[in-house]
């Protein structure tokens, strides 16, 4: 199986940018919508595929043990 390595939303002026291969998050708060297509655009232009074997080990977190840092 294949998928993407970034994964990007927009919601309430805050955008989100998760690396699923380091398990890492970026949020902007307070973007405009329109700054954000144009950051998203450009994340799918350059976004490559990764290799997910079916016996790789998957991870869940909760959404309160992340420690989301403002950029």
């Amino acid at each position: 199986m294949s998928m993407k390595r970034y994964l990007t939303g927009y919601s309430k002026g805050v955008l989100t940018i998760r690396d699923r291969k380091t398990g890492e998050f970026s949020r902007q708060s307070f973007v405009d919508p329109d700054t954000a297509e144009e950051i998203q655009q450009k994340i799918r232009k350059m976004n490559t595929r990764m290799r997910i074997y079916k016996a790789s080990k998957i991870h869940s977190y909760y959404l309160s043990d992340l420690e989301l840092e403002q950029i």
